[in-house]
C-alpha cells in the first residue's frame, strides 16, 4: 500500500479534552485516505480521530465522556456557542463576532470545555446568567469576561450597534406607517418594536427580503 504523506504537525497538541499521541493510521484507498490519530482523552481513555475533525474541533473528547451527560449542561452550550460565532463562518451570528477578528483565548481554546467550566465557576457562572465582554470589540477572555444576566447583556450588547465606519453605512427604515427612522442599534430598535432580533439584523444585511413585518429595512452599503 502507498503510504500517503503524513503531517505531524498536531503530534502532542492537544483539542479540548483530547491529547494527540505519535501513533496513525490510514484507511482508504488515494486520493481519499484518511489519517486517524491515537488521542488521550483527560479520563485516560483512549481514542483515534480523524485529523480533520481534530483540526476543525468537531470531536474534543472521547465516547464515554460525551455520553456522561456533559453536553446537556447550559455551560457546554454558551462554550461551544462562543466557538460558533468566532469561527463558523456559516453561522448567523459570525459577521459580528469572528468576521470582526473576535476569537477565543488560546486558554479556553486549547484547554477546551473543561478549562472554560472552571474560570466560570471561579467566577460567579450560574444558571440563567449570560456571558458578557467588558470591551465589546475585544475577545473572549478571562479578563475581558464577566457573567450578567441575559436582559443586563442585551442592554450593553452591540451585537446590532450599527457604527458609520461600518460596511453597513447608513442604515435606515420605513416604517409601516410610512415614517422613516434612522436605526443606530439593532437590537434596541428590534425590542422596542417587538420584532425578531435575528430576523431584522438579516433583513438589513440583505440575507432575506427587506420587507419584514410591514418594516421596509435600507442599508446605504447594501441598497
Amino acid at each position: 500500500m502507498i503510504v500517503k504523506h503524513v503531517k505531524l504537525d498536531i503530534v502532542g497538541k492537544k483539542f479540548g479534552s483530547l491529547t494527540v499521541t505519535d501513533k496513525y493510521k490510514q484507511t482508504g484507498e488515494l486520493p481519499n485516505r484518511k489519517t486517524s490519530w491515537l488521542c488521550v482523552c483527560d479520563c485516560g481513555n483512549e481514542v483515534w480521530v480523524d485529523r480533520n475533525a481534530l483540526k476543525r474541533r468537531k470531536t474534543e473528547f472521547c465516547n464515554k465522556c460525551r455520553e456522561s451527560g456533559v453536553r446537556n449542561e447550559k455551560l457546554y452550550h454558551i462554550y461551544h456557542g462562543i466557538k460558533q460565532r468566532c469561527y463558523n463562518p456559516n453561522n448567523p451570528r459570525y459577521e459580528c463576532y469572528g468576521g470582526k477578528g473576535v476569537v477565543m483565548c488560546d486558554e479556553w481554546l486549547l484547554g477546551g470545555y473543561d478549562a472554560f467550566k472552571r474560570w466560570a465557576i471561579s467566577n460567579g457562572y450560574k444558571d440563567g446568567l449570560s456571558i458578557d465582554r467588558l470591551d465589546s470589540n475585544g475577545d473572549y477572555t478571562p479578563s475581558n469576561c464577566e457573567w450578567v444576566t441575559v436582559s443586563e447583556n442585551a442592554r450593553r450588547g452591540d451585537v446590532g450597534k450599527v457604527k458609520a465606519h461600518t460596511k453597513l453605512g447608513y442604515v435606515y427604515v420605513i416604517k409601516p406607517d410610512g415614517s422613516r427612522e434612522s436605526i443606530t442599534n439593532i437590537s434596541k430598535f428590534a425590542r422596542d418594536n417587538n420584532l425578531n432580533i435575528s430576523n431584522v439584523s438579516a433583513a438589513i444585511h440583505g440575507r432575506i427580503h427587506r420587507i419584514y413585518k410591514g418594516y421596509e429595512f435600507h442599508s446605504s452599503a447594501i441598497d
